[in-house]
């Protein structure tokens, strides 16, 4: 069983309401780009590592100083900036999207009920959409 399955999320710009588990681990980079650290932790062997290292049987988890000892592969600060500079705008942009989509789910579901009853006709649409998102 992989208990990282799944988890391998990056928060750029959380939610002010946003809640998570205490289950995370939250890393903050202090010599190397989030970008960096992001993109070399969530590798698979990471995970097969950090899940080998874990402790307990209802709900298995990671001593933070297990994660924190965790080596990664490092060229220096000059390769991790080159690095930054491309993936961020990459790991950016799929942020943006992932928002987008939430919207256009909240969309397509208070829409869809109303077009399928007749109570909202396709000319109606654009208005009512603008007052669902607004």
């Amino acid at each position: 069983m992989d208990p990282f399955q799944g988890v391998r999320s990056l928060a750029l710009d959380p939610e002010p309401t946003l809640i998570a588990s205490t289950g995370f681990a939250v890393l903050s980079p202090s010599d190397a780009p989030w970008s960096h650290v992001h993109a070399a932790m969530t590798q698979e062997e990471v995970f097969e590592r950090l899940g080998h290292l874990a402790d307990g049987a209802a709900y298995p988890a990671v001593r933070a100083e297990v994660v924190s000892e965790t080596p990664i592969v490092w060229g220096g600060r000059e390769i991790g900036e080159v690095f930054h500079a491309t993936a961020a705008p990459m790991y950016e942009s799929a942020a943006a999207n992932r928002r987008e989509s939430r919207t256009l789910v909240e969309l397509r579901d208070a829409l869809l009920p109303k077009l399928i009853s007749g109570e909202l006709r396709v000319k109606d649409g654009a208005h009512f959409a603008m007052e669902t998102t607004i």
